[in-house]
This record gives structure tokens, sequence and C-alpha cells, in this order.
């Protein structure tokens, strides 16, 4: 089962942020998010295919792209994800 993240598709929304355990709930949004891996290791699931990504690599997942992330043997990760709302973009 996965959620809509509303909040995300606000107008001219943006955000930037550090993580060191990104989203293990699956969900989706018309938004557009781009998460690069600073360090460790872990799996993308976009719509239902994995995705390895490590460190110095990035990830796209697209708008209403269902995906999550999980770590690799709990190892802790940090990372950075961009939000772009869809009005933010035009």
């Amino acid at each position: 089962m996965s959620f809509y993240e509303l909040p995300a598709d606000k107008n001219n929304h943006l955000i930037v942020k550090d993580f060191q355990t990104p989203s293990k709930i699956a969900h989706f949004r018309n938004a557009i998010e781009i998460l690069y891996l600073k360090k460790g290791e872990l799996d993308a699931v976009i719509n239902g295919t994995r995705h390895r990504v490590k460190a110095g690599q990035a990830v796209f997942s697209g708008s209403f792209d269902v995906h999550y992330y999980e770590l690799i043997n709990e190892e802790p990760v940090e990372s950075t994800v961009l939000v772009i709302s869809q009005d933010y973009l035009k």
C-alpha cells in the first residue's frame, strides 16, 4: 500500500533536505523527486522495480511514481532529497 504525499504538490514547492534514513514507506505525488546518495548504499524501489544506489549516484522518481527506499543490512546512509512540484518546474 502507498499514500499520496499531498503537501509536496503545493504551488511552487521546492524541498532540499538531508536524510540519514530516506522514506521506507511507499508514497507518490505529482512532484518529481531526486535522491542523491552521499554515503552508503540502498535500494530504491520505483513502481515495483528495485534499483541499487551507491554513494555518488542519484535516482529519479517521476510524477506519480510509487517509490520508497530500503537500507542494505540496515547500514546508515547519508542522502540529499530534492522534491520539485510541477508548478515550480513551469
